[in-house]
């Protein structure tokens, strides 16, 4: 606080309706905070189009994964007839 403001009451009666007038009238951190506010709208936006987009994935690869597992066993059972008949 400032020195004349703690020791005088009625100094401290003037002095902080001004201050809190220049607080206000202060712009130099609303750039900033608007910058702040649009990239967290961004962040939200793109929260809400990568879930679409990841029901969408796995809609597509949902079948290619199916045919994989079944395909698993089919290689392995193959690849075994294969190592028996070298042997």
């Amino acid at each position: 606080m400032h020195p004349k403001i703690s020791s005088n009451p009625a100094a401290a009666a003037k002095y902080f309706p001004r201050a809190f007038c220049r607080i206000l009238d202060d712009d130099r951190g609303a750039t900033a905070i608007e910058y702040s506010l649009l990239a967290a709208l961004v962040g939200v936006a793109l929260i809400f189009a990568l879930q679409d987009l990841s029901a969408s994935l796995n809609q597509i690869f949902s079948p290619v994964q199916e045919e994989i597992e079944a395909a698993i066993p089919r290689c392995v059972a193959a690849n075994s007839n294969c190592q028996k008949s070298r042997n």
